[in-house]
C-alpha cells in the first residue's frame, strides 16, 4: 500500500505541471480523498448561489459528508504507517516518537500558518477576537464541548489530532503487557470502537435526547475518535489478509452504496433527531467508507490521463483547501470583495445570476489557487525537511 508517494512538480515556463506516475500513487484513493474535498467544498460553497439553489443541490443532512470520508482514508493511510512500524520494528518509545514528528510536520505547519493568518485577518476585518482561544494550539477547543465559532473548520482536524497522539500509546502499553503485535493493536482498536459510542449513549441519555446530533456530537473528541479506527481496521485487514481484501472489493462496493442510500433516505424522509443519529449514525457512516476502502485502494490506475491529473492535483492540495475554504475564503475574502464591490441582487434575473455566480466563482477559484501555493511554498518543503528528522 503506497502512502505517500513523491510526485514531482517540474516547471515549464510558467506552467507547473504534476507528473504522478501510476506506480508511484494509488489513484483510487486521490479520487476518494478528491471526492471528500468536494463534499466539504460544496456543503461551503452552495448557499453562495441562494436559497433556492441550495434547497436543491444541497447534499441532504445528517447522510454522509466529506469529513467522515477524510477520518476514514485518514485512519486508513496514516493508520497504515504505524501499523508497519509496530509490525516491523521493535516498537519502542522512539517509534512512536518519530511517528508523532511525521504526522505533526505533515498537519501542524499548515495548520499554524492558518490559524494565525485568520486571527490577523479577523482582528483587521472586525476587529474582535474575543472568539479566538489558545485552546487552538493544543486542539482542545472542542474537546469534551461544542467547537467555538472561531475556525469551525478546526473541529476535525483536533479529533484526527487526538486520535493520533493517543492510538499510539494504547498499541504500545497493550504490547508491553502482553508482547503480541497483533493482540495490542486488536486491543487499541476495540478500546476506541467502543469508548466513543459509550459516550454518545452516555450523553444522549443524560441530556434526555435533547442534544443537538451536529454541535454536540458530530464535533467533539472524544464522540469520535471511532471514526478514524475504522480506517485502522481497514488497514489492519489489508496487511494481514490481502486476498480477502482484494476479492472483497466489488461486494464491499455494493455494501457501501446501499448504507450510503439508506443514509440519504433517512435524512430525507426520517426523524431529524433521535437516538439513531446521535448515536449510531456515525458508525453506519464510517462503516459505509470502509466497505468501500478495499475498491479503492486496489484501484491503481484508470485509463484518462487528464483525469489522473486532476484527482491528483486536487487530492495534493486538500489539506490546504481544507483548511482556508470556510473562514478565510467565503467569510473573509469573498465576503470582503462582496461587500467592496456592491454587489446587489433582486433588480432582475440577470443581475441576479451576476450576484450568485460571481462569489461563488470567485469561492472555487480562490480556494484551489490560494491551496496551490500553500502545497507548493510551505507544504513541499516542509516534507522535504521532514523526511530528514528521525529520532535514533
Amino acid at each position: 500500500m503506497k502512502v505517500e508517494a513523491p510526485v514531482r512538480i517540474v516547471s515549464t515556463g510558467q506552467v507547473n505541471t504534476i507528473e504522478a506516475s501510476a506506480k508511484e500513487r494509488v489513484i483510487g484513493l486521490d479520487i476518494l480523498r478528491s471526492i471528500a474535498i468536494l463534499l466539504v467544498m460544496h456543503e461551503h460553497s452552495i448557499k453562495l448561489l441562494g436559497s433556492k439553489a441550495a434547497y436543491y443541490l444541497q447534499v441532504r443532512r445528517p447522510s454522509i459528508d466529506g469529513v467522515s470520508v477524510f477520518f476514514v482514508l485518514s485512519g486508513f493511510l496514516i493508520g497504515g504507517i504505524l501499523l508497519k512500524v509496530v509490525k516491523r520494528s521493535a516498537y519502542q518509545p522512539k517509534d512512536v516518537v518519530n511517528f508523532w514528528i511525521r504526522r505533526w510536520m505533515r498537519t501542524l505547519p499548515n495548520y499554524l500558518f492558518v490559524l494565525l493568518l485568520l486571527l490577523a485577518c479577523t482582528a483587521l476585518t472586525h476587529g474582535d477576537t474575543s472568539a479566538f482561544s489558545y485552546k487552538y494550539f493544543l486542539f482542545i477547543q472542542n474537546f469534551a464541548s461544542p467547537h467555538p465559532l472561531f475556525f469551525p473548520e478546526a473541529w476535525s482536524l483536533s479529533i484526527e489530532e487526538w486520535f493520533y497522539l493517543l492510538f499510539p500509546i494504547f498499541v504500545f502499553v497493550f504490547y508491553r503487557m502482553f508482547r503480541k503485535k497483533r493482540f495490542a493493536v486488536l486491543g487499541a482498536a476495540v478500546f476506541f470502537l467502543v469508548l466513543p459510542l459509550a459516550l454518545r449513549i452516555w450523553k444522549y441519555n443524560a441530556t434526555l435526547g435533547a442534544a443537538d446530533w451536529d454541535e454536540d456530537f458530530r464535533k467533539i473528541i472524544i464522540f469520535r475518535l471511532d471514526s478514524l479506527m475504522y480506517g485502522i481496521v481497514g488497514a489492519f485487514v489489508a496487511m494481514y489478509y490481502p486476498e480477502f481484501w482484494k476479492k472483497f472489493r466489488y461486494t464491499g462496493l455494493c455494501l457501501s452504496a446501499a448504507m450510503i442510500a439508506f443514509l440519504f433516505l433517512y435524512s430525507a424522509f426520517g426523524n431529524p433527531g433521535g437516538l439513531f443519529l446521535c448515536i449510531f449514525h456515525y458508525n453506519i457512516e464510517s462503516l459505509s467508507v470502509l466497505l468501500a476502502m478495499p475498491y479503492f485502494s486496489t484501484l491503481l490506475r484508470i485509463k484518462s490521463k487528464r483525469l489522473t491529473f486532476i484527482f491528483t492535483f486536487i487530492s495534493l492540495i486538500s489539506y490546504s483547501m481544507y483548511l482556508i475554504n470556510l473562514s478565510l475564503v467565503k467569510e473573509i475574502a469573498v465576503a470582503g470583495f462582496v461587500k467592496m464591490i456592491g454587489l446587489t441582487h433582486g433588480q432582475g434575473s440577470l443581475m441576479n445570476v451576476f450576484f450568485y455566480s460571481v462569489p461563488y466563482l470567485l469561492f472555487w477559484i480562490l480556494t484551489i489557487t490560494i491551496s496551490y501555493c500553500l502545497y507548493r511554498w510551505l507544504e513541499q518543503p516542509v516534507m522535504k525537511l521532514r523526511d530528514k528528522m528521525h529520532v535514533g
